[in-house]
């Protein structure tokens, strides 16, 4: 409360008096604050009420974890963030209690699910004063979030303008993908796996993935991402057990909160494997009969399981290389070639 003295000069009488003039700070109604309703990110508070006799004034409400709540000041209020979403009315004129009728009802959004929370008002008006600690406080065991219901929601990564779940790198063994979630409610994980293209990867459950040969959670864990904005990072995953070199897979990615909500499924586009086995010779030997005083025949047995390859051969003579001779390809499968070593 502050006292504001001004002096007075009665018209007339050549003589002043001092004269204290109280303001008085926005006052809540007591016993109006009422819990209305919460989800798992929210709690609504009905029967906001409160006046001023100078002038209008705003309304800001916050939340903060239970216990904190009873000590937050008008400052912590108007600081507060992610765990105490702040809201306002403004421009309310009632100047009395009588008329302080109009009820206001506040959301309050953003916050953690199954938690109990202190809900603080406070008032400030065209002055500068703010409401005085008392009525402006909603506590109590039923003030709480509901039980997280929300799944995790997977973002695709956005790849030349096409969102998708994004193949970053293949190798003989190996498919590095890239995704993004977030879960408003708690940490989560990623649950990753690769399927053979046909196999039903677009109708695959979270069992199946966690079933799977090529399931993969390393390094997934307890990720924390609490809205779309903060999932503006890719997550990056090796799936790396079990693939087959030259094989069309497709990968199938479910977020899991840590209360076992999952997300819907996301299945990237197919990928095939590469061939890193290098071609194997099976058998080589001098054909005798065929070689003369300048020349050598021999029999090279070789194969590729994934492609074609080239046979290169040399001669060496005792005291170093002599000539290379003829470079021919042939394909997996064909007969075994054989070269005339000149």
């Amino acid at each position: 409360m502050e006292t504001i003295y001004a002096r007075v000069q009665l018209l007339g009488s050549g003589r002043s008096h001092i004269h204290g003039y109280k303001r008085t700070p926005p006052t809540f109604v007591d016993g109006s604050l009422t819990f209305a309703s919460s989800t798992d990110s929210s709690i609504t508070v009905g029967g906001v009420r409160a006046y001023s006799r100078e002038s209008s004034f705003d309304i800001l409400a916050a939340a903060f974890p239970a216990g904190d709540g009873t000590a937050a000041t008008f400052a912590d209020v108007q600081a507060a963030s992610s765990t105490a979403s702040v809201l306002s009315v403004s421009g309310i004129a009632n100047l009395s209690e009588a008329n302080a009728a109009s009820a206001h009802e506040f959301v309050l959004s953003g916050l953690l699910p199954d938690t109990q929370y202190d809900i603080v008002f406070f008032a400030r008006d065209v002055l500068g004063l703010v409401t005085e600690v008392g009525a402006n406080v909603l506590e109590g065991a039923g003030i709480k979030t509901a039980v997280d219901h929300t799944p995790p929601v997977s973002v695709p990564v956005v790849v030349n303008t096409v969102p998708k779940l994004a193949i970053s790198e293949i190798t003989g063994s190996t498919i590095t993908i890239q995704t993004k979630g977030y879960d408003v409610g708690s940490t989560f994980q990623a649950h990753v796996a690769a399927f053979q293209v046909g196999t039903g990867a677009e109708t695959m459950t979270l069992g199946g993935v966690k079933g799977h040969e090529t399931y993969k959670a390393s390094g997934l864990m307890n990720i924390t991402s609490l809205s779309a904005a903060q999932a503006s990072s890719p997550i990056s995953v090796v799936v790396d057990m079990g693939l087959k070199e030259l094989t069309a897979y497709e990968v199938v990615v479910f977020l899991e909160d840590a209360i076992g909500n999952v997300s819907s499924r996301l299945v990237s586009p197919h990928a095939t494997t590469l061939d890193e086995t290098p071609p194997a010779v099976v058998a080589f030997a001098v054909d005798a009969a065929a070689t003369t005083e300048t020349s050598i025949s021999a029999c090279i047995k070789a194969y590729d399981a994934g492609s074609t390859f080239s046979v290169y051969a040399k001669a060496f003579a005792a005291r170093g290389c002599r000539s290379q001779i003829r470079i021919r390809s042939r394909s997996s499968g064909a007969p075994a070639p054989s070269w005339l070593l000149a």
